[in-house]
């Protein structure tokens, strides 16, 4: 095998170790230091392994070039024990085979000396060239001989200076990768709990409204209240449990009927709209109106419009809320309708997003997780609004068939 081959296929095995060394990093998305540093270790002594196999190392220039570089990679990687231990095994193999021992010798104690007051991985890689340089000095006498293999031995020296710095910016880019993306389940997780928090709100909302009103000596006050009071308590731990695990939005789905749903939450809401002075109106039809859907999730997403409209109300003028349906095309709407202070164009343009809101308590998730409801029933939540005149929420769901 001529030298030319023997630099080419040190190369190869060299490369082809650093590339499993990336593959693994990438897919695995470890980020622990040790982990990864014994990976890149096993990779680079099985190159050498396979190297001593084919016996590449007859010629002192490939071998100093090739452990030369995997040193540089320990350092650089801070791993101190396995350069050392490198750098020991190198020196030992030097007199073996009655290589120039006593300049791999002070090479290594100079570049650890030096690396360990700078850590500078680049004073090592220029050590390297000038004490191996001087390799060829010491033992070559033919000058032809002496600029032909120092034309290989620098070439090659750039092509693994070359795999250093693409392997410490694929580490770095593989680096920023994963803090992006714990950065984006961190996103996820504080997302999830402004959900919850809006969410548990509504119905702590409902048993406070209930209690202020609730008379300990009224016994229709218990069979009244106590009831709806503890169905909002089950809806929170509803909604904490849902919640819990962060992920998107589930179903339970059944055949229901939203005409009976409608009158659920009418009945149960009503006595709030009383005490608020709100004239309500409902026009709901008597035929049944079957869907597939979560009968919990639709009645969260009608308490959460409904809220935003008692929210919304002016109460220094007579204000008014309305419920009514609309069936055809399959489809059935429902429509929440208030004369509130409604929204101007720009508020309307951002409603949807996370976090955008006009409330000075409001966390801003409450129409995202709307639409993320309906959506997930196959349906749309569109609102028509102006601003001093009052909103419209449609939800348009499609009929069971």
């Amino acid at each position: 095998m001529s030298n030319f081959e023997q630099y080419f296929v040190s190369f190869t095995w060299i490369l082809l170790s650093i590339i499993v060394y990336l593959i693994y990093e990438v897919y695995t998305e470890n980020i622990d230091k040790n982990k990864n540093d014994l990976v890149l270790s096993f990779c680079l002594f099985s190159s050498l392994y396979f190297m001593f196999r084919f016996s590449l190392f007859n010629n002192i220039y490939i071998f100093s070039i090739v452990f030369d570089f995997i040193i540089i990679l320990f350092y650089i990687k801070k791993n101190k024990v396995n350069a050392i231990a490198m750098s020991i095994f190198v020196i030992f193999l030097c007199y073996l085979l009655n290589f120039n021992s006593y300049i791999f010798i002070f090479k290594y104690i100079i570049c650890f000396i030096i690396f360990y007051f700078c850590g500078n991985g680049k004073v090592f890689f220029a050590l390297s060239i000038i004490s191996n340089l001087l390799c060829f000095f010491v033992s070559t006498v033919n000058l032809d001989t002496l600029i032909y293999s120092s034309f290989y031995y620098l070439f090659y020296y750039f092509l693994y200076y070359f795999i250093i710095i693409i392997l410490v910016k694929a580490e770095k880019i593989i680096e920023i990768n994963i803090s992006y993306k714990e950065l984006m389940k961190e996103n996820q997780l504080r997302d999830s709990l402004f959900k919850i928090s809006h969410e548990i709100k509504n119905p702590i909302a409902v048993c406070k409204g209930y209690l202020d009103m609730f008379d300990s000596n009224n016994i229709d006050h218990f069979k009244k209240y106590i009831p709806i009071i503890k169905s909002e308590i089950e809806k929170t731990l509803n909604l904490l449990q849902d919640f819990s695990a962060c992920k998107k939005v589930k179903l339970e789905c059944d055949i229901i009927d939203i005409s009976l749903l409608l009158d659920e939450i009418i009945e149960n809401y009503r006595l709030l709209f009383d005490s608020k002075n709100i004239k309500f109106s409902a026009e709901i039809s008597d035929d049944e109106i079957f869907i597939y859907g979560d009968y919990n999730r639709l009645n969260q997403v009608l308490l959460n419009i409904i809220k935003n409209s008692i929210e919304a109300i002016d109460y220094k003028k007579q204000s008014y809320i309305r419920i009514h349906t609309e069936v055809f095309d399959n489809k059935v709407k429902i429509y929440v309708e208030d004369n509130g202070v409604g929204m101007n164009s720009e508020v309307m343009s951002k409603m949807s997003e996370p976090f955008y809101t006009t409330k000075a308590d409001g966390t801003g998730l409450g129409v995202l997780l709307s639409n993320e409801i309906i959506s997930a029933h196959n349906g749309s939540i569109d609102y028509l609004s102006e601003e001093g005149i009052g909103t419209c929420a449609i939800i348009t769901l499609p009929l069971y068939c």
